[in-house]
């Protein structure tokens, strides 16, 4: 059986570096480590844990909706155990040797769900306390902020298989290069910061004092106005910067 602390240093410490994620994301991981190696010792696939986390961060945002101080706080512990559960089918598939492309399209799937049901319990929780529309309205924005924030850039991907510019790329003899290091200005760096807080990995951690000090809904205030902003920016961005980085991809 496999040691925790090669569980860390093999299969746990490479993925967290490689991903940047913050003290919280770490911590997230470490904990996940335990589960992880009983786990290894099942017949349990990492696609089953993926639906698993997926189930229970659903049923986590869905906790929000009543709005209540000790409803946020299931939500909120629900939410961050689900996390927990979704640092362990990577690394199951990583030792293992299983990773394939379903389990990261389920992965995938699995973030949006989860961070989209958290938004609508939020929003919806938010309007059942304070019985405000424009509380509603905001939630609206920042659940469909949430959805575009992936699509502006995945579209692109989809549009490039789709009219087969895949295929056509690869077969240039001098392919488009394209540099890990891009020159990026100040004002790309700075929205590449505040990304980090726009991400469910961000939304699941702060979360958490937020429904103990029962003030949820200024989550929902603060993204309702800046999420699209944000969206918008990013809209721009991905017109201007075009396919380039995406004709990299099939190197």
């Amino acid at each position: 059986m496999i040691s925790i602390k090669e569980l860390y240093l093999k299969y746990k410490k490479p993925q967290v570096d490689k991903v940047k994620l913050d003290p919280w994301g770490r911590f997230i991981n470490i904990i996940s480590i335990p589960i992880t190696r009983f786990l290894l010792g099942t017949r349990i696939t990492p696609n089953q844990v993926t639906y698993f986390w997926t189930v229970l961060g659903i049923i986590g945002g869905l906790f929000f909706i009543p709005g209540t101080v000790k409803y946020n706080i299931i939500g909120a512990v629900i939410l961050n155990i689900s996390w927990v559960f979704d640092a362990v089918d990577g690394t199951m598939a990583r030792v293992r040797k299983i990773c394939s492309p379903m389990g990261f399209y389920l992965e995938s799937l699995g973030h949006w769900l989860s961070t989209v049901f958290m938004g609508m319990g939020i929003a919806i929780g938010a309007y059942n306390k304070t019985k405000e529309i424009n509380i509603l309205i905001l939630g609206f924005l920042f659940c469909i902020s949430i959805l575009l924030f992936h699509l502006l850039t995945r579209e692109k991907i989809h549009i490039y298989l789709k009219e087969g510019m895949y295929k056509k790329k690869a077969k240039e003899s001098n392919p488009i290069k394209i540099s890990k290091q891009e020159n990026k200005s100040l004002v790309q760096r700075i929205y590449d910061i505040a990304l980090h807080f726009y991400q469910g990995d961000f939304f699941f951690l702060i979360i958490i004092p937020l429904s103990l000090l029962n003030m949820v809904e200024y989550m929902v205030i603060f993204y309702g106005i800046t999420f699209p902003i944000l969206i918008l920016l990013l809209y721009i961005y991905e017109v201007k910067r075009g396919f380039e980085w995406v004709d990299g991809l099939h190197k």
